[in-house]
């Protein structure tokens, strides 16, 4: 094995002049900025060659100073730099070596360095030499130069030529190349690993790893980082040949898209075409209909006028036969008349029938006044005993109307007068019971109608999903401001419930009207009081609680007392109870009724200390708690029920009462002011009148009065036959003014100028019409058509019935032909506005043409561009774009195939091969009893990716299909290649992501318990884990790492070995002393050289393991300086030996007890 063995620093930061002879396992001890983690660095940009591709220069600072300064370079170790712009030396040569000796004494020594010039003037380090010696072991002396008795540093040509001279082939110098450089150290400190750049970049990047591990990794972090080879794809060209093969598929679809657009275009414009055609012909038809249908009226009227005018002559010979026949008839008729007349006068019998008939209507009218009045006096003398309820008054009332009706019967006008007067003696205290008795129905429906309006609000208030409708009108008003006022007003009765149902209701009727006291948050108090006393007048029965004064009320609530009848989340109404209500005691008994004090029981039963009386609310006013309010909603509802029948009840007491009232004023004031005894005199002597006029009557001549009668019947007779003659004649000349209107009718409307039908005016202007579509139409078809649908019309023969049919046919064929044109022109207008919107759908997916745009002319320029175009393109622009498309295909799918996923193939080999020989490192070696292994699952995202890398592997023609249009149903790779094409062609795939080959795999680290066989993922253990059991893996991860790229894991010896070296910079710093112990024992198991940096506080903890302590000490002026302590295999036994972290309990016992 080539072990380290010396350190060689020359104008390297804070160190001047510095050798460090080594040996083992070394620990670099200081306090911070003492320059230890310089040392590290150092031994980082020898073996990288100071390529900027690898290094991370002290990664610990650098990480708490990312945001706040720059991070350390090698210009600035080699000047010496202290901060921003700041250094030691301004200019200088800089060199750094580090030296390797076989442990076996077979291989020659080793050396590998580097010689830099740095100038504070220039951006970076100039590199003059990466070289590599054999055979010889390099310390400062080697680089400095006596002149004139003291030390100069020596120029690097004069170096390298010395070096040459001593060592002749063992000396090589890759300037330029730091990955030559590595390939050069790695033939004999690497050498089971061939002196490639992969694995030169891949040796680089495993010595920096231990260097800036970053403990907070997972990790797929940390695989990707520190094992896997950062190695990027080129994926530009592929993106460039998707962009172009997608353009192309896009301009296809873009055509296609067109076409489509266009066929719907030009179909919609032939559908305008077709319904415009339609709507002529059909326009047609209904011209002519109309011009027909006006001919055949014009004919039926003037056969009307002539049949009108033959029957007016008929009818006027039967009209003089009828005249003549009622001349004769009427002459008879006033003979008779005058022989009647000349009897009446004789015996004066009209006079005497309207003498006897005038007295006894004059009779019984006084009735009738008499009944109405009796009535009256009975209505008064039923309300009388309904409201006087038995007392003497009211049933003497009673009995004088009933006497008053029988002596009316009997017609005793006496006895009338006499129960008159003592009814109307009576009346006045009915009366004015029954005008009281109206005023207190009054008064009490308008106290129901009140409570029904009130109810009503409620009601429809909760149905409507109102929160508040079991409170108040004022109580709602006033929380309705303070909500618009933005507050959250809540009442009493909404943020407490009641306990112990059987206190509700004495509960709520000591509480009252306090139940709908308004809480307010603290903060709006103020605000709450202002909108109160504001619309104080109309709000006098809400209440706002005074939150300020509730402050001392915040204790417990007692039981035994009223406010523990209640429970509420709400501090402040708690409060409230406690000082408004807290020294009401609940009394169970009447023992405890009786104390001092204020008392409340469960009947309702109050005491305030002074006055006793009832607190008990209704059951169906209760308002507290939400089930109670339901119950309210309930009982409301019930209530209005209630409240509605008692309203029709004291609506029909109020009219009776009215009726009443309106009897008494028409029976103590009668309009006619006649009483009833005056009125039932009066009938009985018009009576007695119209008895007197019959007897007159009957005292006439009996000869005379049946000549009078035979007379009559006679002149009935005549006149009967006198009226029958008339209303033939009147029949008659109703017939002849119908003829004569219908014929005067018939002749206007032929000669009028108006456009009525039937009039030759409207004919001559329809067949003008008819004329002027003929011109415009192909007639033949429309014609052709028009005989198809007036044929096997059924058509009568008279004349005058004729033509009117045949007008009726003619105009329900033009109505239909006119209301299909109608039709087809809404088509045509709806295909029109469907073609331009068809056009602007077009002009959405193609550009603007200076042709023909969507308010064109649809048949002389749409239709016609339309076509055209579309022969364009699918004759021409889309097979060309098609052999674009499939150049394109081709291009893209050989790139997919043979650049990115071949490549994307070795890289994830590579990946295998590094896992399994990490895994194949680690497999022989345990820490803590468990085995240590990595492995790799697909990112879901990449997934279809890899998969096409397997089909590639197997089938390297079956990628062929991503472009070549769809991809067969029978391909056995088909649903993979389908995804595959999915991601490709997306637009919004971020191809850059593909470059990185390690972000395709997550990655975990399993720990399996070689006892039990449990195993565990590393980060179930990170999430929950000390901090120990967090870092461990890491570093178990790291050391197998570096023992995989060295060649050590495998135990192999002699020439085989190499260098092993692990460096750390802070490293176990949270791992406990046998946890020390255990990870270096497994780094020797790997046959690590382990290099630690750590502050001096962890000596105790180093001496144990290392074999050189190096303590670095600044000694002022910017410089440091190195004192190395070789410690020997005795002393670190006996170190462990007494290290109390690694001693168990009994020997802690037996130390202390020492």
């Amino acid at each position: 094995m080539m072990e380290l063995v010396h350190l060689t620093l020359v104008n390297w930061h804070s160190f001047t002049v510095e050798d460090i002879p080594v040996s083992g396992h070394v620990g670099v001890l200081g306090e911070n900025a003492s320059g230890k983690s310089t040392i590290l660095d150092m031994i980082q940009v020898v073996l990288t060659g100071a390529s900027g591709r690898y290094m991370n220069l002290n990664p610990v600072a650098g990480e708490s100073r990312r945001r706040s300064g720059p991070r350390r370079t090698v210009q600035g170790y080699c000047l010496g730099a202290r901060g921003e712009g700041d250094f030691r030396r301004e200019a200088c040569l800089t060199y750094v070596a580090i030296s390797f000796r076989d442990a076996d004494g077979v291989k020659p020594d080793l050396t590998v360095g580097l010689a830099m010039e740095a100038r504070k003037t220039q951006p970076a380090e100039t590199i003059l030499g990466r070289f590599v010696v054999r055979g010889k072991i390099l310390t400062t002396a080697n680089f400095l130069r006596e002149r004139e008795g003291r030390q100069e540093f020596a120029q690097w040509e004069e170096v390298r030529q010395s070096l040459e001279r001593e060592c002749g082939n063992g000396f090589v110098n890759h300037r330029d190349s730091a990955t030559d450089h590595i390939r050069e150290y790695m033939r004999d400190l690497v050498p089971r690993s061939a002196p490639t750049s992969g694995n030169a970049a891949a040796l680089a990047k495993a010595i920096v790893n231990g260097m800036t591990l970053n403990q907070g990794l997972s990790a797929t972090d940390f695989v990707r980082n520190y094992i896997l080879e950062e190695s990027p794809m080129k994926v530009g060209e592929l993106r460039e040949s998707l962009k172009t093969y997608r353009q192309v598929n896009q301009t296809i679809k873009n055509m296609r898209e067109r076409a489509k657009r266009l066929k719907v275009v030009k179909a919609r414009a032939e559908d305008f075409r077709n319904f415009l055609n339609e709507h002529v012909e059909e326009d047609w038809i209904s011209r002519k209909a109309r011009y027909l249908a006006a001919s055949a009226a014009m004919r039926a009227l003037e056969e009307e006028v002539k049949e009108a005018e033959a029957s007016l002559l008929a009818e006027r010979e039967e009209i003089n036969d009828l005249t003549t026949s009622i001349n004769e008839a009427n002459q008879d008729v006033h003979r008779i008349i005058k022989q009647i007349e000349a009897i009446k006068a004789k015996v004066g019998i009209d006079d005497l029938n309207k003498m006897a008939e005038s007295h006894s209507f004059s009779a019984a009218d006084c009735l009738k006044r008499i009944s109405e009045r009796v009535k009256h006096m009975q209505r008064i003398a039923a309300a009388a005993e309904v409201l006087g309820k038995g007392e003497s008054s009211s049933r003497e009332l009673a009995a004088h109307a009933s006497a008053a009706a029988e002596a009316v019967k009997r017609g005793n006008t006496e006895a009338t007068a006499v129960i008159e007067q003592a009814f109307l003696a009576s009346l006045p205290v009915t009366a004015e019971r029954i005008g009281r008795a109206r005023s207190e129905t009054e008064a009490a429906l308008h106290t129901k109608n009140e409570e029904v309006d009130k109810l009503s609000r409620s009601i429809e208030a909760a149905a409507s999903g109102s929160r508040d409708s079991h409170l108040g009108d004022h109580t709602r008003e006033l929380m309705r401001l303070l909500r618009m006022a933005g507050m959250a007003p809540r009442a009493l009765c909404d943020i407490i419930d009641l306990i112990d149902k059987d206190w509700g209701q004495a509960a709520e009727g000591l509480l009252g009207r306090d139940r709908e006291a308004i809480f307010v948050d603290r903060d709006h108090i103020h605000t709450a009081t202002t909108i109160l006393r504001e619309n104080r007048r109309d709000l006098r029965q809400a209440s706002l609680v005074s939150l300020n004064k509730l402050e001392r009320y915040k204790d417990p609530v007692e039981s035994g007392w009223f406010p523990s009848l209640f429970r509420s989340d709400d501090q402040d109404a708690v409060a409230f109870l406690q000082r408004r209500y807290g020294n009401v005691r609940l009394a169970r008994t009447m023992e405890e009724f009786n104390q001092p004090g204020r008392a409340l029981m469960a009947d309702g039963l109050y005491d305030d200390g002074l006055l006793r009386g009832t607190r008990l609310e209704e059951a169906f006013r209760l308002k507290i708690g939400k089930a109670a309010q339901e119950q309210l909603f309930l009982e409301q509802k019930r209530r209005l029920e209630v409240l509605r029948e008692e309203i029709e009840t004291l609506s029909q007491r109020r009219r009776i009462l009215s009726e009443v009232d309106r009897s008494v004023a028409l029976v103590t004031s009668p309009a006619d002011g006649e009483t009833v005894a005056g009125l039932l005199e009066r009938a009985q002597q018009q009576e007695r009148l119209a008895g007197e006029a019959r007897s007159r009557l009957e005292a006439v001549d009996q000869g005379d009065l049946k000549r009078l009668y035979e007379l009559e019947e006679k002149k009935k007779v005549q006149q009967a036959y006198v009226d029958a003659r008339n209303v033939e004649l009147n029949s008659i000349q109703k017939r002849q003014g119908a003829y004569q209107k219908q014929a005067e009718t018939a002749r206007k409307t032929l000669t009028g100028l108006t456009n009525q039908e039937g009039s030759r005016h409207l004919r001559n202007l329809a067949r003008r019409m008819f004329q002027y579509s003929w011109r415009l139409t192909a007639a033949v078809p429309a014609n052709r058509r028009y005989r198809e649908r007036i044929a096997g019309k059924q058509i009568p023969s008279d004349p005058s019935a004729h033509y009117e049919a045949l007008a009726g046919i003619h105009r329900a064929i033009g109505q239909r032909a006119e209301d299909r044109s109608k039709q087809a022109k809404d088509r045509m207008m709806e295909a029109d506005r469907n073609v331009r919107a068809a056009m602007r759908s077009y002009f959405d997916v193609a550009p603007i043409s200076s042709e023909v745009g969507a308010e064109s002319d649809i048949l002389k320029n749409i239709l016609p561009w339309v076509e055209a175009t579309l022969r364009d393109i699918e004759e021409n622009e889309l097979t060309r774009h098609e052999a674009l498309a499939a150049e394109a295909s081709e291009r893209v799918s050989s790139i997919f195939r043979g650049e990115f996923v071949n490549s994307l193939h070795s890289r994830i080999s590579k990946l295998k091969r590094d896992i399994d020989s990490l895994n194949h490192s680690l497999r022989n070696h345990t820490f803590h009893g468990e085995r240590y292994s990595f492995s790799r699952t697909q990112v879901a995202q990449y997934a279809p990716i890899l998969k096409a890398v397997e089909i590639y592997v197997t089938s390297e023609d079956a990628l062929d299909l991503l472009f070549k249009g769809e991809i067969p149903e029978g391909s056995p790779h088909k649903p993979v290649l389908d995804e595959v094409k999915r991601i490709l062609e997306d637009p919004d795939t971020d191809f850059d992501s593909f470059e990185d080959y390690r972000s395709f795999f997550v990655f975990e680290i399993h720990m399996e318990n070689l006892d039990t066989g449990h195993k565990t993922r590393w980060e179930t253990r990170r999430g929950t884990g000390s901090g120990a059991e967090q870092q461990v893996p890491l570093y178990v991860a790291i050391g197998a790492s570096l023992a995989s790229v060295y060649g050590t894991a495998e135990g192999r010896s002699g020439s085989q070995l190499g260098m092993a070296l692990a460096v750390f910079d802070e490293a176990f710093a949270k791992l406990d002393g046998k946890n020390q112990r255990q990870m270096m024992s497994f780094y020797e198991s790997l046959g690590l050289q382990v290099i630690v940096a750590a502050p001096p506080e962890r000596r105790p903890s180093l001496l144990g393991y290392m074999h050189a302590i190096v303590e670095v000490d600044n000694i002022g002026n910017g410089q440091s300086e190195t004192t190395v302590v070789q410690v020997k295999e005795k002393a670190r036994k006996e170190l462990q030996r007494i290290n109390p972290e690694l001693m168990d309990d009994e020997a802690l016992r037996r130390m202390a007890a020492e």
